[in-house]
């Protein structure tokens, strides 16, 4: 990844090579590693092993676009892989689309990582505003970044 700072209007979500529409804002959480006490009775300070890792969440939000005639918006699969608890692998989260800068799930892991959709159709409305929706998403392994070697 080159050194200089990215502009966020250039994210976007690309999920099945269709980019999900409407979308205003992302973000994931990281991935955490369990740290897990070994302390021995006696002892007067904790030890620890290093335990497995988690994938974090994913959220994203944006302007509610259901009922739009153009079917490239792609809220509607996302209403179906959550109903179906699909394993995504093809995701793409851009913080770059002009410079092709993303994270993805990391396919070299054994099993290879993936994203389901956890959360879908958090419909939120206000007089002064767009209606919007939020979608969560789980990571099943790690998201690796595109420029990793």
């Amino acid at each position: 990844m080159s050194q200089e700072a990215k502009a966020g209007y250039k994210g976007k979500i690309y999920i099945n090579d269709a980019q999900i529409g409407g979308i205003m804002t992302w973000s994931y959480s990281g991935e955490t590693r369990e740290l897990i006490d070994d302390s021995p009775l006696g002892q007067e300070h904790n030890t620890h092993i290093v335990g497995p890792y988690e994938g974090g969440e994913i959220t994203f939000s944006g302007k509610l676009l259901l009922h739009s005639s153009n079917e490239l918006y792609g809220q509607k699969e996302l209403k179906d892989w959550w109903i179906n608890g699909t394993e995504l692998t093809n995701v793409k989260l851009y913080y770059d689309y002009s410079g092709s800068d993303y994270l993805e799930p990391d396919s070299d892991l054994s099993p290879a990582s993936f994203v389901t959709i956890t959360k879908y159709n958090e419909v939120s409305c206000d007089r002064g505003g767009l209606v919007t929706i939020a979608v969560t998403a789980k990571v099943a392994g790690r998201l690796k970044d595109s420029n990793e070697s």
